[in-house]
């Protein structure tokens, strides 16, 4: 069991203490923010306020200029300095902190200590806002039975002057020392009231302690411009990290996997989706399954319109089988119909099981010599798709697809078969092959470089592709009455991964669940480009708990589900280097983690890689699979040889 030694000393001097006094923001109440200006922020761009961030902080700076004898100022003199145009915004404003404020509940621990105790506690607050205004937000986040408010604003009187402490001296006819007072800022809530013998205990802000201790959350926050999707993002994270502290809750991994990644991801990308098809007026939108399982959820938490939605199976391997769509020279594509329907079919069985089936074409040549075969099955089967389809989709509706990725567009293109009209795609993002743009789709991200950019499609899209999955096995078809057949003897890597997946969503609808809490059906903003960061952040800083995890999951990496691929990282034993060193080896040339041990196996029986291009260019690289590039040199003479040498990374692009 995990001691909170910051609640159990201040317990101690509370339990000596005559009057308990908390400050309020950021130590009694949290602004799901990372700075507390980040709520003007979120009025102006949700109310459409443009520039009301920046005249705020103007109207109080110039409101404090303006009244230099007082040492504070109060809500009415800020709003006296504001243009016209954001008069509105004072109402707003109040509300909205009413809202988004949030009981910290280590104070709440605190609180509920002194009261047990019979101390008089007090709240002692630096604020404009009014003590009717504060006294409303304590109310409301359950600080009840307070002896005395003290509010710089009403008395004149401040804190980091030390006179509103000394008017509590006088109200309450206390000496200092018999106070312990707590709050987090340090001229206010722990110099001045410790000159003047209070018990002054400094309080580290939960973000602050948060970002303390988790890198990654650290690096997103420092990492380019601060945006109001990401001040949001890592303060819920924040709060959620207090909360399962002080409750000593042994959280599963896969939980916080769904609270922190795939909840976000899905988030940002419904919202946007919600904003398209509303622009496009569409009335039915279909979540392609499995992709679409998480984002239906994230979509039907917070959508407030009339759009229908409907999770729907429309596979690449349904594609392949109903409509004998498929690329000859492509073996991913000709071999899962003939395995498909080999095992379906038994006729079909004795005639592969007669042949002798391994490249491309020998596939294609038999499914061309029993096309009638294949085709009569197909026409049956996809008579029953038609059927499903149709009592999901009115004739009268126009209708969006949801998925993740695309490259040939297969899903929307059988579903526009199916229904006989344009279809409208959702997509992450996309590669663009010439033979696809025929087709109607929008995209979260642009792929406007055409390639597979860690930038659009994050480090590791196959992560992304499991975050927005669905607790469910690979299906074979779907009958007419919308039942999944599912593959018959998945194997332990899908049974892994569906199991996991029920915690991913069950974290997932805890953070649906607190956005609502904070923001009502106010939108939180999370744009694409900062959640690519923000998985990209966890690709590049596992920790040993991650690699461990990560080390169970391996992804299909065929269409009909025959093989799979490690995720971020694999099991490996010396038995493993014994019996098939050469694939061993591979694999861990391949994966994103390593752990310690496997990093030194592989830099000592890989440490040099020779890279020669004719006699023109030879490039020599020392312990390759390193990740950074430490060192490189490079020798040219007269433009015709090169010789480069490297240390580290040797998949950086040299310049």
């Amino acid at each position: 069991m995990i001691t909170n030694t910051f609640i159990e000393k201040t317990k101690k001097k509370i339990a000596r203490a005559e009057v308990v006094s908390f400050d309020i923001f950021d130590t009694l109440l949290l602004r799901p923010y990372l700075s507390p200006r980040d709520l003007f922020l979120h009025i102006e761009i949700d109310q459409c306020l443009e520039g009301f961030a920046f005249a705020r902080r103007e109207a109080e700076l110039s409101a404090r200029k303006k009244n230099p004898d007082k040492q504070e100022i109060c809500y009415d003199d800020i709003y006296n300095e504001i243009e016209a145009r954001f008069a509105s915004a004072k109402e707003i404003e109040l509300n909205w902190e009413l809202m988004v404020l949030q009981s910290n509940p280590e104070m709440k621990i605190l609180w509920d200590y002194a009261l047990e105790l019979n101390k008089k506690v007090i709240v002692i607050s630096d604020m404009y806002h009014s003590y009717e205004d504060l006294s409303q937000l304590l109310i409301k986040n359950e600080f009840h039975a307070f002896e005395r408010l003290y509010v710089s604003s009403c008395y004149g009187k401040t804190k980091k002057k030390g006179i509103l402490f000394e008017q509590v001296f006088q109200d309450l006819q206390v000496k200092p020392q018999d106070i312990v007072h707590i709050g987090d800022n340090k001229k206010g809530d722990f110099r001045t009231p410790a000159k003047l013998g209070i018990q002054a205990i400094l309080y580290k802000q939960v973000a602050h302690q948060f970002l303390a201790i988790n890198e990654r959350a650290r690096r997103f926050a420092e990492q380019n411009i601060p945006s109001l999707g990401k001040s949001i993002l890592v303060a819920m994270l924040a709060i959620r990290w207090r909360k399962q502290t002080l409750q000593q809750d042994s959280s599963q991994y896969w939980d916080d996997i769904g609270y922190a990644y795939a909840a976000p991801l899905a988030y940002g990308y419904t919202k946007w989706i919600e904003t398209t098809a509303q622009q496009k007026q569409l009335d039915h939108l279909l979540f392609d399954a499995r992709d679409g399982f998480l984002l239906q959820k994230a979509f039907e938490h917070f959508h407030c319109g009339e759009i229908k939605t409907s999770y729907v199976y429309a596979p690449r391997l349904l594609n392949l089988v109903y409509r004998l769509d498929y690329d000859k020279r492509n073996i991913e594509h000709a071999q899962p119909i003939v395995d498909f329907y080999s095992q379906k079919y038994a006729d079909i069985r004795e005639l592969r099981d007669a042949n002798s089936l391994i490249k491309a074409n020998d596939y294609h040549e038999f499914i061309q010599v029993h096309k009638l075969k294949f085709e009569s099955y197909a026409k049956e089967m996809y008579a029953d798709y038609h059927v499903y389809i149709d009592a999901i989709v009115n004739k009268e509706e126009s209708v969006g697809l949801i998925d993740s990725k695309t490259v040939a567009f297969t899903s929307q293109k059988m579903l526009e078969d199916v229904l006989q009209r344009p279809v409208q795609g959702f997509y992450w993002s996309t590669f663009l092959p010439y033979r696809t743009k025929k087709y109607a789709f929008e995209m979260f991200i642009p792929n406007n470089l055409n390639i597979l950019d860690p930038n659009v499609f994050t480090k590791n899209w196959k992560f992304v592709e499991l975050l927005l999955s669905a607790p469910e096995f690979s299906i074979q078809g779907v009958t007419r009455e919308g039942q999944a057949i599912y593959k018959d003897n998945s194997g332990t890597d899908e049974r892994i991964i569906k199991d996991n997946y029920a915690q991913i969503v069950q974290g997932a609808e805890v953070f649906f669940a607190d956005v609502k809490a904070m923001f009502e059906q106010t939108p939180i903003y999370l744009e694409g480009q900062e959640l690519v960061s923000w998985v990209n952040i966890f690709c590049d800083h596992p920790n040993s708990h991650d690699i461990k995890e990560m080390a169970e999951i391996k992804l299909a990496a065929d269409v009909s589900h025959r093989r799979s691929v490690p995720l971020f990282a694999m099991k490996t034993s010396w038995l493993d280097f014994l019996k098939k060193p050469k694939a061993t080896l591979n694999l861990l040339k391949t994966i994103m983690w390593r752990t310690p041990l496997q990093s030194l196996i592989l830099h000592m029986l890989k440490p040099i890689k020779i890279k020669r291009k004719q006699t023109k260019q030879i490039k020599i690289n020392f312990f390759p699979y390193l990740k950074v590039r430490y060192f490189l040199w490079t020798l040219s003479l007269f433009k015709r040889f090169s010789f480069q040498l490297s240390l580290g990374d040797h998949k950086k692009h040299s310049t």
